[in-house]
């Protein structure tokens, strides 16, 4: 192999433009798979892909060694010539017709792209086969993806520099939401709800007053939700739902309970007696639900029937506060999944709640979970906040709203640690430095200014992923030994890509201006975005997002190196791996210092990067025992479902947790019923169990958790 690979590093290729590159076989091993993965033939295998791009390769090398001054140097159309011809010759006449249409497609796509002519263009996609019959979309849906199709196309030819795209189809990078990059659209936003619900919104000259009950602000979230899914492409999240409800939950029953004492006194000769106006006024001087009813005995004339009523009404109100709560809760919820399903399922919503342990902040919480276990489909995810003097400990004020939760069955829930070292270092005691969660992505820290380290009005701007698992198959390949600098050096070529994409996009996001986002925006609802004006461009206000770098196949590196092989040892994964990503973090720490943003390390779990790499990397370098052999590779710092299932529970949460410290921008631990199941057979109660795993997790610095 390394003979051969010393002959192919020999070689240049001449492009179409007659710039000469460095052979790279991935960009072949991908080609041919595009060309099987179009046939609708189940019988072929990543074998027979490898098999193809082996006796391309060998014609190559032939070549070379029949004429080395004339085979040093070969056309990128000679190759692809080659690739027909093997195909051609071993029989495989349905892949042969799909990569010469593959083949065809990008001659047309580059044609178009050069002339910049927008009817060529139109004219070329109608000949293109962008939406597959096959798939089940209604006609918005297809609208949707013929446009990123578009879209996606026009980044890779006009927004992503050539060394990015080359990158991403030799399996190295993946960026993601690539379709958004022309329109300068960013990510997401934990959003204040407490500025919206107390100052209201103005948008297309029509404005909405601030709302005056619990209905009237959950409809409201409901729109600006709405709004924003037309600015934003991930969805969007509420850092501490309880915290901002409460005030609107106070408002409404005030206005409840009045209202049923005025009926109530109006059945009775009472209610002329009565000082009424100034019943109205105490009531608007309560600061909480659950008050002395005592401060009304000034107002009732002595009379124990006027108490009574007074008793009875504050009963009747509270109940109707919490009906009203759990009704409006529900149509929001409902109306979440509606958009979801509106934006062709692309978005995504969370709830961060359950450290306020007020008595409005409980009904909130309470009803919350209630809700969620009436509803039987809600893809909203709910991050329930754990605090140790909050909510961990049975004598603690919310430990009841956390036992309901974990009762829950069948939900999209997850448990936050605010007692993590990383994460207590910047809680202030203000419920808006209480780190927000969503879809794993952590939102706190701001490397740019210690004023604005708060969750609201900030969040994450773009993300590409880079691939750990292709270095260690690309030195192996050729024959090279473990080098742990010559792997660092590796990584850093990948991570300084990863971070020239991102700031380029950032740069995209900032050229937009103020009036481009009526919402967002110019509602002033991302951070600092009211210190500039309708023209003026976006940088100031966006660089407090975050900008964020993602990894897969860490585990699959080192096993591709030797270093970790047959009965693995944890001690060895741990050292090694913890010692690459505390590097990486470093190095992401160092990018926001010379840019002045937020470069963040994260560990997301996105389907579509890990599947990608395999693919690609199978194509190239075939099946390969516990590397290329399973349908994607592992998750960041992960380690494989064999290993897993050699290993205690207390071990895996301490062996991730550790890196949670070092994935600022986001990170996921993930425990299954059966770890569950498993975890202190003897104790068949499964709450017990479940609180017993989250005090292990806040024991050990986890930042997040999930069971499914």
């Amino acid at each position: 192999m390394k003979e051969k690979d010393d002959i192919l590093n020999k070689i240049l290729v001449i492009k179409r433009n007659t710039r000469r590159v460095v052979f790279d076989g991935r960009k072949i091993a991908i080609a041919i798979k595009k060309g099987f993965d179009n046939t609708d033939n189940s019988k072929y295998t990543d074998k027979d892909v490898n098999n193809v791009y082996l006796k391309v390769i060998e014609k190559i090398e032939k070549r070379y060694n029949e004429n080395p001054e004339e085979g040093k140097k070969i056309k990128i159309e000679e190759i692809q010539d080659y690739v027909e011809e093997v195909l051609d010759s071993k029989g495989y006449k349905d892949v042969y017709i799909e990569y010469k249409g593959y083949r065809e497609n990008k001659r047309k796509i580059r044609q178009a792209f050069e002339e910049r002519k927008k009817y060529k263009f139109l004219s070329i996609i109608e000949n293109m086969d962008l939406i597959d019959e096959s798939e089940d979309l209604m006609p918005k849906q297809k609208i949707y993806k013929f446009g990123e199709e578009l879209s996606e196309g026009f980044a890779l030819t006009h927004k992503v520099k050539r060394k990015f795209t080359e990158q991403i189809e030799s399996g190295e990078i993946y960026i993601h939401d690539i379709a958004y990059i022309s329109t300068g659209m960013t990510g997401f936003t934990q959003i204040d709800l407490s500025k919206i619900f107390e100052e209201g919104i103005e948008f297309n000259n029509i404005k909405i007053n601030p709302p005056s009950d619990i209905f009237e602000a959950l409809n409201l979230t409901s729109y600006i939700f709405r709004l924003l899914a037309k600015e934003q492409y991930y969805g969007e999240s509420i850092p501490s739902f309880d915290y901002f409800l409460s005030p609107i939950v106070l408002k409404t029953f005030k206005k409840i309970f009045f209202n049923t004492l005025e009926n109530n006194f109006a059945l009775t000769e009472f209610k002329a007696f009565l000082p009424m106006n100034g019943i109205q006024r105490e009531i608007a001087k309560i600061q909480s639900i659950d008050f002395d009813i005592d401060i009304f005995d000034q107002y009732l004339r002595e009379s124990d029937v006027v108490k009574n009523i007074l008793k009875k009404s504050y009963e009747i109100a509270l109940n109707e506060v919490n009906k009203q709560l759990k009704k409006s809760i529900t149509e929001f919820l409902l109306n979440l999944n509606i958009l979801e399903v509106e934006e062709n399922f692309k978005l995504k919503y969370s709830i961060n709640t359950g450290t306020d342990i007020s008595f409005e902040g409980r009904m909130i919480n309470k009803a919350l979970i209630s809700v969620l276990g009436e509803i039987e489909a809600t893809n909203v995810e709910l991050v329930v906040k754990i605090k140790e003097n909050i909510n961990l400990k049975s004598n603690t004020p919310n430990y009841d709203i956390v036992v309901d939760a974990i009762k829950l069955k069948d939900k999209n829930i997850k448990y936050s640690f605010l007692d993590s070292k990383f994460n207590k270092k910047v809680d202030t005691g203000d419920y808006k430095t209480e780190v927000a969660y969503m879809n794993g992505f952590r939102t706190i820290e701001n490397n740019l200014d210690d004023k604005r380290t708060i969750v609201v009005g900030r969040g994450n701007l773009a993300n590409v992923t880079i691939n750990l698992a292709s270095i260690g198959l690309k030195e192996i390949s050729q024959g090279n030994t473990y080098n742990y600098k010559k792997i660092l050096r590796k990584i850093d070529d990948l991570l300084n890509s990863a971070k020239q994409v991102l700031y380029d996009r950032f740069e995209e996001q900032s050229v937009q201006k103020k009036k481009n986002y009526p919402i967002l925006l110019m509602q002033n609802i991302w951070l600092d975005s009211d210190k500039i004006k309708e023209e003026d461009r976006l940088r100031r206000a966006l660089k407090h997002g975050s900008l964020g770098i993602s990894f897969v196949g860490l585990y699959e590196m080192l096993y591709a190196f030797g270093k970790v092989k047959g009965k693995l040892s944890m001690k060895d994964i741990n050292k090694i791996g913890l010692d690459i990503i505390r590097h990486m973090r470093k190095k992401c720490d160092e990018f926001s210092e010379e840019y002045t943003l937020n470069f963040q390390l994260m560990s997301i779990d996105d389907n579509d990067g890990k599947s990608i790499f395999i693919d690609t990397d199978l194509a190239v370098y075939g099946k390969i025992k516990n590397i290329t052999d399973k349908i994607q590779y592992t998750n960041s710092y992960k380690l494989s479902d064999k290993f897993l299932e050699k290993i205690a529970l207390e071990e895996k949460i301490k062996y991730e947790a550790a890196f949670h410290e070092y994935t600022n921008g986001g990170h996921m631990l993930v425990i299954s019923e059966k770890e569950i199941e498993e975890y202190d057979k003897e104790n068949n109660n499964l709450i017990e169990k479940k609180i017993t795993i989250l005090e292990l997790c806040k024991k050990n610095n986890v930042g997040i958790v999930k069971f499914y």
